[in-house]
Formats: structure tokens, sequence, C-alpha cells
């Protein structure tokens, strides 16, 4: 999707949208109580089967729980450092001096959602290698333009007359930029956040691929030795891991827009 695209989209985002204040908590407790409702009844299904030696070692709860940390670490990695890099390079190409850069960001967005993220991975470890810093590089390369291009639409939507004002009122290039032009901006980089947060945690179920584990180390297990009940419950916890992330991001998105720009 191109900048314009999105500038287009942002400024639809800096209107007033509901918060936790006007959807109440029991809005956002439906998502987690069915998850939980979910692994609840797989880990019920699993227990109530005779299981097979190869079903028993890999279904424990030490597995398991190895694979789903690691699966959060790299996705917590990879989420840092897209946000390391992505909000401080889009507000530089919003700058004066950098609006030229803007037509780079917009052919690198579009060819970061047409490449293939498995692709991207396998190319990166035959030219580095394995393991866990290659599975971060390829998911932090995966989801780094979705919020540049975020982070570039919310700046550039900012009307401006509102800039204006603000300097007039003396602020200075930095103030007005994190009193003004960032809290604006605000809803439209936290969709892009929540968006690269879910694709991290979602294509990192890939990253068994070159050795840095995750549970999609579990699915791949399922597949090798034929056992539906392992696949089974590797696919119910990357899908429950990414709705959750999901979750926690449109939790944030809502907690970090300013009152200004809510919906009561």
């Amino acid at each position: 999707m191109s900048v314009d695209t999105e500038h287009r989209g942002a400024d639809r985002g800096t209107t007033a949208r509901p918060t936790i204040l006007a959807r109440g908590w029991t809005a956002y407790a439906v998502r987690p109580v069915l998850l939980a409702a979910l692994c609840a009844a797989t880990w019920w299904w699993i227990s109530a089967r005779e299981l097979d030696s190869i079903e028993a070692r890999i279904l424990t709860a030490d597995n398991l729980s190895t694979a789903l940390l690691e699966h959060v670490r790299l996705s917590l990695v990879s989420f840092a450092i897209v946000l390391v890099l992505a909000v401080p390079i889009g507000v530089v190409v919003t700058r004066r001096y950098g609006r030229w850069l803007i037509p780079v960001v917009t052919a690198l967005g579009n060819l970061g959602q047409a490449v293939p993220k498995i692709g991207l991975l396998i190319v990166l470890a035959i030219i580095f290698g394995l393991g866990f810093k290659i599975a971060v590089a390829g998911l932090v390369v995966g989801a780094v333009l979705v919020l540049l291009t975020n982070t570039v639409a919310g700046l550039l939507a900012i009307e401006r007359s509102t800039l204006e004002a603000a300097r007039g009122m003396g602020m200075g290039p930095l103030t007005v930029l994190l009193r003004v032009e960032l809290p604006l901006a605000v809803p439209v980089i936290a969709a892009g956040a929540r968006t690269a947060l879910t694709l991290i945690v979602s294509y990192g179920v890939i990253a068994v691929f070159v050795n840095a584990g995750g549970l999609g180390g579990v699915l791949l297990t399922g597949i090798d030795v034929s056992r539906v009940s392992i696949t089974f419950v590797g696919a119910v916890l990357s899908v429950t891991l990414a709705l959750m992330a999901d979750w926690l991001g449109w939790i944030a998105e809502d907690l970090l827009t300013p009152r200004g720009l809510a919906a009561r």
C-alpha cells in the first residue's frame, strides 16, 4: 500500500474513535476468554486421548512451554527493533530535508508486501547462516516497512494550519514534533505497530527453518512424524499467540490515542 493511500486513510484515522472508556472492558474480554476456552478444550482433548510414545514425548508441558517462550522472545526482540527503526526513520522522511525519500519508502512498502516472507528468510539464511539473529533479521525486514509506511502517513496527515499555529505559539521544531505531530499521528502509528506485531508473531512459525525454534518446531515435528495431534496443538498455540498479540495491540492502540481524538 502506498504512502498516498495510507495518507488518505490517516485522515480518517485521526478522527474520533472509540477507546476503552467508550467500549467498556467487557468488549475487550471476549477474545481472551474465547482463546482460553479453545486452549482448555485442546488440552482436555489431548489428555483424554491415549497417546503413543512419540506424542507423549512431544506433547509435554516442558516442551510446549519452551517452544512458546522461544516464540515470544523472538517476537519481542523483532518488534522492539522494528519500533526503534521505523518511527525515527519515518520522522526523518517527513522533514523538509527528507521528503525526497517518500517515493523510496512507497516503493519499499509495496515491495515488502509482495516479497514472500519464507523466501526472504531462506535467502538470508543462505547468505548469512542459520540461527536466532537471522530469524530476527528476516522478521524485522518483513515488518518494519508496515510501521514505517504508517508513521509517514500519520505525520503527513496533520494539517499544515495546525503546525503553523504551534509554531506561531513559539514552539521550536522539536517541541512541535513531540507535543503536536507525534500525539496527533499516534492512532495511525499505533495501528501500524499493531499490524507489525501481529505479522511478526504470525510469521515467527517459519523461524524453525533457520534453526531458531519457536512454535513452528511443534508444527514441523507433527508433520514429520505424521501425528495430527502434535500438528493440531502447534497450530492452536500459534493461532492463539497471534490473536493475543493483535488483542494487546488493539488495547495499546486505544490507550495511546489522545483523549481529544477518542470518541466518548
